[in-house]
């Protein structure tokens, strides 16, 4: 359950960002964000899938380990696009 939240926050995200890029006309600032905005949907997926294979088998260390640094690429993604969504 919480996954499934973690994803649709992390779309809503998404989203903002692109009607972010969409609004501006500096192009440096709107291909910062595409970028940004691209690195955080590659993200999310593999944190799906890892926290999928946790769930399924939560004494897997190895799945624990996957899902951390899934998780981790995905938080890395979102302050990197909070980043560049800041540097107006």
């Amino acid at each position: 359950a919480n996954a499934l939240k973690i994803a649709k926050r992390s779309n809503r995200i998404a989203q903002i960002a692109s009607q972010e890029a969409e609004n501006s006309e500096d192009s440096d600032y709107v291909n910062q964000i595409i970028n940004s905005n691209e690195s955080l949907k590659l993200a999310l997926p593999s944190m799906i899938q890892t926290a999928k294979l946790l769930a399924i088998e939560p004494n897997n260390k190895e799945a624990y380990l996957m899902w951390t640094n899934a998780n981790e690429r995905l938080l890395n993604s979102i302050a990197n696009l909070k980043q560049s969504v800041s540097n107006t």
